[in-house]
C-alpha cells in the first residue's frame, strides 16, 4: 500500500468501516478491504434499493391469496372467505412496505475500482458534509499533479 506524506484522517464512520483521509477513501470490514485514491475519483451516486424480504412477502401473500380464492365457494366457506380477506390485507400491507421502505447506498467510482456502502445510519447533512470534504480534498490532490 502506498503511503503519502502528511496524510491525515478527516472523517470516519461510526463503525470505522469507512475512512476519509486527505488522499484516499478506505473501506474496511469483514468482507471488504478497499481503498481509492481521491485524485482518481470519477463520480458518486446515491442508490436506493428495495428490501428483498418485502418483495418475497408480497409475492408469497399474493400467491396464497390466489390459492385461497380458487378454493372459495361463497355459499358455504365463511372461514376461507375470512382467510382470503386477511391475505388480501397482508398483501396490501407488504406491498406498501415494499414501495415505502428503501435502503440507501453511496457508490463512489474511480478509474481503478469502486466503493459502495450503506447510508442507513447517515442523515442528509452528514452525507453532504462527507461529499463536500471528499470533493474539496479531491480537487487539492488533482492540483498537486
Amino acid at each position: 500500500m502506498q503511503t503519502f506524506p502528511n496524510e491525515k484522517v478527516l472523517m470516519t464512520s461510526d463503525d470505522n468501516s469507512i475512512t476519509l483521509t486527505t488522499h484516499r477513501i478506505f473501506q474496511r470490514n469483514v468482507e471488504v478491504n478497499k481503498d481509492l485514491l481521491l485524485k482518481h475519483i470519477v463520480s458518486h451516486q446515491v442508490i436506493k434499493r428495495k428490501k428483498l424480504y418485502y418483495k418475497l412477502l408480497t409475492v408469497f401473500f399474493l400467491i396464497m391469496t390466489f390459492v385461497a380464492y380458487q378454493n372459495l365457494n361463497p355459499r358455504y366457506d365463511e372461514e376461507i372467505f375470512i382467510l382470503v380477506l386477511i391475505l388480501v390485507a397482508l398483501s396490501i400491507i407488504s406491498a406498501c412496505f415494499l414501495f415505502i421502505i428503501q435502503n440507501r447506498y453511496l457508490k463512489i467510482v474511480s478509474y481503478f475500482g469502486e466503493i459502495e456502502f450503506s447510508l442507513s445510519n447517515m442523515d442528509q447533512s452528514s452525507l453532504n458534509s462527507f461529499l463536500n470534504r471528499m470533493y474539496d480534498e479531491m480537487e487539492k490532490r488533482k492540483k498537486e499533479d
